[in-house]
């Protein structure tokens, strides 16, 4: 039956015409699979509590902050609210989907003043983000240590 059927198929299609349903079902098939992962990530934030900081050419110091990563954005939270910055996310490289194995994520992002990446990580099980900024009159490097990451709806 299942040859019977190949055939008939066969016989009132072109290679032409095969080629271009093959591709059209892949192009579906991967689009349903693309949405399927969207949907999963969309509500979604994680949020990264940073318990110390050291910028570039400065000695560590201890410093709370969180940096809450969405979708679209990424807001660094300090003082406990009283100041934050917020990021808007223009891409992503790299593919990390468990956090407890090391590995990374490079966001490229920018705001009204400074543009540059915030890079988070996992190596050697140590979690960390380092950021490197540019605005107007100044240039930013920053590594922060992280205590934890919580997964918010």
């Amino acid at each position: 039956m299942i040859l019977k059927s190949d055939f008939h198929f066969k016989s009132i299609s072109t290679p032409g015409r095969i080629h271009r349903s093959v591709t059209m079902i892949m192009t579906v098939a991967m689009l349903a699979i693309f949405s399927s992962f969207v949907k999963a990530q969309v509500g979604k934030t994680e949020v990264w509590k940073a318990y110390s900081i050291k910028y570039e050419n400065v000695e560590q110091e201890d410093f709370e902050s969180e940096f809450v990563f969405s979708a679209e954005n990424v807001k660094w939270v300090q003082a406990q609210g009283s100041r934050t910055y917020d990021f808007r996310i223009i891409g992503v490289e790299g593919e990390w989907r468990d956090k407890q194995t090391d590995g990374f994520l490079l966001y490229t992002v920018k705001n009204e003043v400074m543009n540059g990446m915030i890079r988070v990580e996992r190596d050697n099980g140590k979690l960390g983000i380092h950021i490197d900024m540019n605005g107007k009159n100044q240039n930013t490097k920053i590594t922060c240590k992280v205590s934890q990451i919580r997964l918010t709806q």
